[in-house]
């Protein structure tokens, strides 16, 4: 099993696109997909699995991608520990997964980290930077490449991708070798 966590600066960067994106470019892989969303007006975890691909939802976008089971987990804002036995339980029965969240990174030691990145968005969550150093690339959206970057993200290999598509060759690439390499 593979297991590739994909993370963001902020809400509405393209993290869900992408993640649709990839599913779709490596039909061979029997992917399992999982967002995981940190709510404070929640006081415990409420996993989903979703059935129906046609509903809207981030986690249907998932299935109509291509993946062939996918699960909406949401927990209290620092609750994300509770929320692990579940999660792995899900991940112990994937052949390959996803899972939409940089914070999962303080508890799974995936094959490949990502980080979903618009260079037009200034905000930039804490857990982004927590787990900067465990990330493998940086995919850009929007406007093109992290011009002017803070001096905290480094040499990360980058790929910029756009709208509708959000995917390229090279990170489609990127990806599998990664994958292969663990």
């Amino acid at each position: 099993m593979a297991v590739v966590v994909v993370g963001g600066q902020t809400r509405g960067v393209g993290k869900t696109s992408v993640v649709c994106s990839l599913i779709a470019a490596m039909p061979e892989r029997q992917w399992t997909a999982i967002k995981l969303s940190a709510h404070g007006h929640s006081a415990s975890v409420d996993v989903r699995e979703e059935m129906n691909a046609e509903c809207g939802t981030d986690s249907a976008r998932y299935l109509a991608a291509g993946a062939v089971r996918s699960f909406y987990i949401s927990v209290p804002e620092g609750g994300l520990a509770n929320a692990m036995p579940k999660l792995e339980e899900i991940l112990g029965e994937a052949s390959d997964a996803f899972v939409e969240s940089t914070s999962v990174l303080e508890f799974l030691q995936p094959e490949l980290a990502l980080a979903v990145m618009d260079p037009v968005v200034g905000e930039v969550k804490e857990s982004l930077r927590r787990w900067w150093q465990r990330l493998g690339a940086v995919i850009t959206t929007g406007s093109g490449p992290l011009d002017g970057s803070p001096k905290w993200l480094g040499s990360k290999p980058g790929f910029v991708v756009t709208p509708p598509e959000y995917c390229s060759d090279e990170l489609v690439t990127f990806v599998r070798e990664g994958l292969k390499k663990k």
